[in-house]
C-alpha cells in the first residue's frame, strides 16, 4: 500500500476503500501523514469496516490508523479504533502500545504515556526508536531534560537508519536533546552539518533551528559559547515569518548579553516586513493590535509590537534614543510610553520624557488610551 500507489489514489466512494486510501497515505513505521494536505478521512465508513474486520488485521493495522488519525486531530476516533484491537484476547501488541501512548500524550496525559515509552525502550521491542524520539519530545513538551543517555541513543539509531523518515526524525530528536541539554553549540553544529551536506534539507533543517532556538532563548542562563553559536550559526534561520518567534526570543537574550548590534541582526527580517522604511517611516498615530498593545484596532502581523519593542531595547543600549523613538512611534500601549519616555531621557530631553509618563492613564484604564505619538 505505498502512498504513491494505485490505493492511494482512490476516489471518494463507499465501502472499505477510505480505510485503504487511508492507510496508504500512512508512513508505515511513523502512522504520519505522507502528504502534509491530507484531509480528515471518512470516519465513519473508516470505523464500520475495520470493526468487520478479523481480529489479526485489526492488530496488524489498528495501531497506524490510529496515528494518523491523532496526527489529524481525530482523538476520539482513533481511541474508538485502538478499542476495537483490543477486543481479541492477549496482549494486543507493541504497536498498539506505542499508539496508546500517543493518544495519551493527546489527552493531556503525558505522564503516562511517559511511562509506556521508557517500557518499550528498556524492552529493546521493535518500535524502540520511534519511543526514543517520543521519549524525547514528551519531556521537552513539558519543560523537562531527556534523560541523560538518550542524546548518543538517538545519535546510534539515527546513523544506523541514515536516509529513512525514521532516521531524520531521530536525528531531530537528537538535536533537540542536545540543545535541551545545554550543548547549544553542537545542536547548531549538527544542523548546519546537515544542511552542507545536503541542501534538500534546509526547509527541515530551519524549522529545527528556530523550534530549539526558541526553546533554548527561554531557559536558564546563557554563557559566552551560547551567544557564539548563535553568532556563527543566525543564517540557519529563516527569513520568513515562521521563524519570528526564534528572533524574537535571541533579540532579547542577546540585548542582556551586552550584544545589542547582534539583536538588531538577528531582528532584520522581521522589522524588514513591520517596517519596510525603517524606523523613521512609521508613522505618528500608527494604532497596532498586536499582544499587549491596549486599544489597537489596525490589523499588522503578529509580532509587530514585540519586534519593534526587542528593537527599541536593543537601540537604547546602544545609546540610540532617535531610533528606538521611531520605532515606538504611535505605540499606545502604556509599555511603549515608559520606553519613550526612557530614551527621550537617554536624549536628555526631559521635559519631553515627563510628558510621556503624564499622559500615562491611570491604573485599569490603559485599555481606553487614545492613539499617541511621541
Amino acid at each position: 500500500m505505498a502512498p504513491d500507489g494505485p490505493l492511494g489514489g482512490l476516489p471518494d466512494c463507499p465501502g472499505a476503500a477510505p480505510l485503504w486510501r487511508f492507510l496508504a497515505g500512512l508512513d508505515p513505521e511513523t502512522g504520519r501523514a505522507v502528504d502534509a494536505r491530507t484531509d480528515l478521512p471518512d470516519i465513519a465508513s473508516i470505523e464500520q469496516t475495520f470493526g468487520g474486520l478479523p481480529s489479526l488485521p485489526r492488530r496488524l493495522f489498528g495501531p497506524r490508523i490510529a496515528l494518523g488519525l491523532i496526527d489529524l486531530g481525530a482523538i476520539a476516533a482513533a481511541e474508538r479504533i485502538l478499542a476495537l484491537v483490543t477486543r481479541a484476547p492477549g496482549d494486543p501488541g507493541e504497536a498498539h502500545h506505542f499508539a496508546r501512548a500517543k493518544l495519551l500524550e493527546a489527552q493531556g496525559h503525558p505522564e503516562e504515556a511517559e511511562a509506556i515509552y521508557r517500557a518499550l525502550i528498556t524492552q529493546n521491542r521493535p518500535n524502540a526508536d520511534a519511543a526514543m524520539v517520543a521519549l524525547a519530545e514528551n519531556r521537552l513538551a513539558r519543560g523537562l531534560l531527556p534523560p541523560a543517555d538518550l542524546a548518543e541513543d538517538l545519535a546510534l539509531r539515527a546513523y544506523e537508519q541514515r536516509g529513512t523518515l525514521q532516521g531524520r526524525m531521530l536525528r531531530e530528536a537528537e538535536i533537540a536533546a542536545r540543545a535541551a541539554a545545554g550543548d547549544l553549540p553542537r545542536a547548531l553544529g549538527l544542523i548546519a552539518a546537515d544542511v552542507a551536506a545536503d541542501a534538500m534539507a534546509r526547509p527541515a533543517a530551519e524549522a529545527l533551528a528556530a523550534r530549539i532556538l526558541t526553546r533554548a532563548a527561554s531557559r536558564g542562563p546563557w554563557d559566552a559559547a551560547a551567544a557564539a553559536a548563535v553568532l556563527g550559526h543566525a543564517g540557519l534561520l529563516s527569513d520568513a515569518a515562521g521563524a519570528d518567534p526564534a528572533r524574537l526570543a535571541l533579540a532579547g537574550r542577546m540585548t542582556g548579553l551586552g550584544l545589542p548590534s547582534l539583536a538588531l541582526d538577528l531582528l532584520a527580517p522581521t522589522l524588514a516586513r513591520e517596517m519596510p522604511g525603517g524606523p523613521a517611516a512609521a508613522p505618528a498615530g500608527t494604532l497596532l493590535a498586536d499582544e499587549g498593545v491596549a486599544g489597537g484596532t489596525d490589523p499588522v502581523p503578529p509580532g509587530a509590537w514585540a519586534a519593534r519593542r526587542a528593537a527599541a531595547e536593543a537601540d537604547l543600549a546602544l545609546g540610540d534614543p532617535a531610533a528606538a523613538l521611531g520605532r515606538l512611534a504611535g505605540i499606545r500601549a502604556p509599555e511603549a510610553a515608559v520606553m519613550r519616555a526612557a530614551a527621550r531621557a537617554q536624549g536628555s530631553d526631559y521635559a519631553g520624557a515627563l510628558a510621556e509618563l503624564d499622559a500615562l492613564p491611570p491604573a485599569g484604564e490603559a485599555g481606553d488610551a487614545g492613539a499617541g505619538g511621541p
